[in-house]
């Protein structure tokens, strides 16, 4: 979630895109011990509870905090659903408990541009 980069953004007028909102399973630098978003108790709770999947839980609720998100797909099935996160909200409550997973973990760290004047991650 980065409150501070979240909160520095809106202040100045700067759109939040969340790139990989669901954690990115299957990129190339996971770790075996790293929590998988879409398998979280938490998240299949409320799945449950809406008839969605982790992952449409996970992208509305990116769009229910005010930030575009760009879930990457091959799959047809997957664009599709994807796209199904309209017809429901979270409560309150839900929002909370998905506000209570954030581990303050970036999935793509960019080092490469660590020594760019501009780079916001040195912290």
């Amino acid at each position: 979630m980065q409150p501070q980069l979240y909160d520095f953004c809106l202040k100045n007028d700067i759109a939040i895109v969340g790139f990989a909102p669901v954690g990115s399973p299957g990129r190339w630098n996971k770790t075996k011990e790293e929590l998988v978003l879409t398998e979280d108790p938490i998240v299949a709770e409320v799945a449950k509870r809406h008839s969605k999947s982790p992952t449409q839980v996970l992208i509305r609720y990116m769009i229910e905090r005010g930030r575009a998100v760009i879930p990457r797909s091959t799959n047809p099935v997957h664009i599709k659903e994807n796209f199904e996160i309209f017809d429901f909200e979270m409560s309150k409550s839900e929002m909370s408990k998905l506000d209570g997973l954030d581990r303050n973990l970036r999935f793509f760290p960019f080092t490469q541009f660590k020594d760019a004047p501009q780079f916001p991650f040195n912290d």
